[in-house]
């Protein structure tokens, strides 16, 4: 996931990288499978599409109900605000 940020952000300093590492994937259209490269077709899902990050790749979707993506997008929310709050102190 902080792969893709960077990509996404090339010129960010760290401060920014973390503050929007947060602010993407709390406002992530997670129907969207997250990749690094373009792929061909995304697969229209339900829910937050999450691959395991060590070879070979596997989805762990059918895994994630939608109390498991409330956390993880409520987690994500709370480094954002908590990101954003110290940024305002420095």
């Amino acid at each position: 996931m902080l792969t893709k940020v960077i990509l996404l952000y090339p010129g960010a300093n760290l401060l920014e990288l973390v503050e929007r590492f947060f602010f993407t994937y709390s406002t992530w259209n997670w129907q969207l499978p997250l990749r690094i490269s373009k792929s061909g077709q995304i697969e229209q899902q339900k829910s937050v599409t999450i691959y395991t990050p060590t070879y070979p790749e596997m989805s762990l979707t059918a895994k994630i109900t939608e109390s498991s993506q409330k956390t993880i997008l409520d987690a994500l929310i709370k480094g954002l605000k908590m990101t954003m709050e110290s940024n305002s102190i420095l």
